[in-house]
């Protein structure tokens, strides 16, 4: 008797709430988007035991000492 007591309240709860949660997902989220900016940035891979490694290495610590 319980579980079918339950049952119909958890439903019931769930036909009121399932209208305000739709309702809630079809708005917009209130934010002005074109005053913000989204920027994705990569590092290129280089394999340390190739010559080019070498090289940048030695600009990087060229560029670090003269700042």
């Amino acid at each position: 008797m319980a579980e079918v007591a339950l049952a119909v309240i958890f439903l019931t709860m769930g036909g009121m709430l399932a209208p305000s949660v739709l309702q809630d997902r079809s708005e917009g989220m209130g934010i002005a988007h074109e005053e913000y900016l989204a920027a994705s940035l990569r590092i290129p891979w280089v394999d340390p035991t190739s010559e080019k490694a070498s090289g940048r290495q030695e600009a990087f610590r060229v560029r670090v000492a003269t700042t």
